[in-house]
């Protein structure tokens, strides 16, 4: 999976101009984030991120980054997955781990949407 490298704020400047879905994801040191962990490195899943031509941003729950992302979009559970609209709205928040296909099936929801 490509991650965005920059910092949020910059993530938001960018996912902005071009007008895309801004995805968060918050990951931790648990089991189940290692297991979607696991999920984001499956190439179908990469590659299907990719198509849409979202930015994409990885946090870890316990940093600052974090802290500030959950100030404006409460993070309830850890892993979970925050799809933003260009307008600033959430589009879907998915909990958990997902397995590639699944994830698949959301990323196509949020791209209808």
């Amino acid at each position: 999976m490509k991650w965005f490298e920059g910092d949020t704020a910059s993530a938001v400047q960018t996912a902005k101009a071009k007008q895309t879905v801004f995805l968060v994801y918050i990951t931790g040191d648990d089991e189940m984030s290692k297991s979607m962990d696991a999920t984001w490195s499956d190439e179908t899943v990469s590659k299907a991120c990719e198509d849409n031509g979202w930015v994409s941003l990885q946090l870890k729950a316990n940093s600052e980054a974090c802290a500030q992302f959950s100030a404006i979009y409460p993070v309830v559970c850890v892993p979970c997955v925050f799809f933003i609209g260009s307008n600033g709205m959430p589009i879907e928040i998915t909990p958990g781990s997902q397995e590639p296909q699944q994830l698949i099936s959301i990323f196509n929801k949020v791209a209808r949407v």
